[in-house]
């Protein structure tokens, strides 16, 4: 995922709180879920400027303080640096739904004045989210 998706994905995240909490349980997140997703994403957002892109990692067990770490990887002759962030798979898996949640909670209008992006911008970088089974 490059950085600017992952700026997109972030300020949609961000906005969690205008999602219900009944529409929270059914995409199967707790109010205590969606703030540590939000948490994971921020631990990432911090590190932006340090890399193009962003790899998300599937765990468990990790801080959401110390999630995100800026790596050089190499792959044969070429070395590019990029942020790794954790994030719990239980919660990985969901933050496809909280994004369209978002958008369905805020409307496009409200969606583009809150985070600056429209509607299909943030679709597109969402679609990096998705989780094959």
């Amino acid at each position: 995922m490059t950085v600017e998706e992952f700026e997109v994905v972030y300020q949609v995240t961000k906005d969690l709180h205008s999602v219900p909490e009944e529409r929270l349980v059914r995409i199967g997140l707790g109010l205590d879920d969606a703030l540590r997703l939000r948490q994971a994403a921020r631990s990432i957002r911090v590190r932006l400027d340090e890399a193009p892109a962003v790899c998300i990692w599937l765990g468990e067990g990790v801080s959401p303080e110390v999630a995100a770490k800026t790596v050089t990887v190499t792959e044969g002759a070429t070395s590019v640096r990029e942020i790794q962030g954790m994030v719990p798979a239980s919660l990985a898996g969901r933050w496809h739904a909280l994004v369209e949640a978002v958008i369905a909670s805020l409307g496009p209008w409200e969606l583009y004045l809150r985070t600056g992006y429209d509607e299909k911008e943030v679709r597109e970088a969402a679609q990096r989210l998705v989780i094959d089974p």
